[in-house]
């Protein structure tokens, strides 16, 4: 199965956030593409809304890094740093406490 982000940006809850994040993980591993990514993402996984902050600093810290990749690490990278902003962002929405952001009051 080709790795797919939808998951994680229609996600209800933020178990399914972790849960889609995690299947875009396993599915990047099952597909061998882990292997076109550089080492230091080896062995990225997600408990909590924490972990998948971690996730995004060791992401950037690789980018930042610009060790050469080929056309699909590239490709893939793009799309690992995508589908991660999009399950910080929906993490965020999702529990807004949680990000330090203050709940919208339906009775507003």
């Amino acid at each position: 199965m080709i790795p797919n982000k939808s998951a994680v940006e229609k996600a209800g809850t933020a178990s399914e956030v972790l849960s889609g994040w995690r299947e875009f993980l396993r599915s990047l591993r099952n597909c061998r593409v882990d292997s076109v990514l550089p080492i230091d993402l080896d062995a990225l996984s997600a408990q909590d809304a924490l972990d998948v902050r971690s996730c995004m600093i060791r992401l950037e810290r690789a980018r930042q890094l610009g060790r050469p990749l080929t056309a699909a690490g590239a490709y893939w990278m793009d799309e690992l740093y995508e589908t991660l902003r999009a399950a910080i962002g929906r993490l965020e929405q999702l529990t807004p406490a949680a990000a330090g952001t203050p709940e919208k009051s339906v009775h507003a």
